[in-house]
């Protein structure tokens, strides 16, 4: 059972938010669904509401020529710090795919909602975490790509629910590379909980419209049906292939034999001697265990360099 409640949208009524088939979906997230209520608000609160560090967007030029200088020098220098700040813009009036959900975890002042014209009895039932969904910007968005509003909305709900899912007090949002990683894996829990290659091309296309920081799905996870070659440049321009041809077969089974053991002390200390080759070992599409390696104790350099990958496969 999932709580679906209207705040104040006047459009809600014009998606067909099929509650039976979001449910059946849900599959690892049904725990996680239960436990945080879905609340849908029209622009207006969204945009009050909405957290100011996700009104900008990574700018993919910018990212494509940093990334181009950053990585121009054969040797690796492990000191040279990237300049990830500089990477990012902000939002434009006419990008509507930005702020369509969030997933709030803390509580917000119930004044903000009283302003917007909800009572306040209603606004007292509100409880946290919980995310905030804008039927407006769905159908906006899903007229402008030309698919399904519905598939949208459902794509829009999983991925706010894979922020629930994943979300970590040891990883701060604000640190640029954890977004990086963080939006990512949230459209791969999105993409995940579709089937049908009609629906999942949908789903796709809405990825692909949306800002490179939210494109690393293939990361985590590809569907069946996809012909999409991940990109290795980055690990290429250090020249660590040699390593990677010699030891691929032997770590994949390795750590695969260790996930499914759930051994996941040793996993992690084998993750910290091999950070910069894991993404090989099957993790690139499992977003069952990622989840263990992001609450972990690894340090904020190994994500960092999965970000760092994971941007450089989207922008080149």
């Amino acid at each position: 059972m999932i709580t679906i409640v209207n705040l104040n949208s006047k459009c809600a009524l014009d998606i067909n938010i099929n509650r039976a088939q979001i449910v059946k979906r849900l599959d690892f997230l049904a725990r996680k669904a239960k436990l945080v209520p879905l609340y849908l608000i029209d622009t207006e609160l969204m945009d009050e509401i909405y957290p100011p560090q996700k009104k900008r967007i990574l700018d993919e030029e910018i990212a494509r020529r940093i990334l181009e200088e950053y990585m121009s020098d054969r040797e690796f220098d492990r000191d040279k710090k990237f300049p990830w700040e500089e990477l990012w813009r902000p939002i434009e009036i006419i990008e509507v795919m930005v702020a369509v959900g969030v997933y709030v975890h803390n509580p917000k002042k119930p004044d903000i909602f009283i302003q917007h014209g909800i009572d306040k009895n209603i606004v007292d039932q509100i409880t946290y975490p919980c995310i905030f969904i804008t039927p407006e910007r769905v159908i906006k968005w899903a007229e402008r790509i030309k698919i399904s509003s519905e598939v949208l909305f459902q794509k829009v709900y999983y991925h706010e629910l894979g922020h629930a899912y994943i979300h970590s007090p040891k990883r701060k949002y604000g640190l640029n590379y954890y977004r990086v990683i963080e939006e990512s894996y949230c459209n791969a829990v999105a993409v995940s909980r579709f089937t049908s290659d009609e629906e999942v091309a949908q789903v796709v296309k809405a990825i692909q419209s949306q800002s490179a920081e939210y494109r690393g799905y293939p990361f985590f996870y590809l569907p069946h049906n996809s012909n999409i070659n991940f990109n290795v440049f980055f690990y290429d321009k250090y020249e660590w292939r040699y390593f990677i041809h010699k030891y691929f077969d032997l770590l994949e089974s390795y750590m695969s034999a260790l996930k499914r053991e759930k051994f996941y002390k040793i996993y992690h200390t084998l993750i910290n001697q091999f950070p910069h080759y894991l993404f090989f070992a099957n993790l690139k599409s499992d977003i069952l265990t990622f989840p263990h390696i992001w609450t972990s104790d690894l340090d904020d350099e190994y994500f960092e360099n999965i970000a760092k990958f994971i941007l450089t496969s989207v922008v080149n």
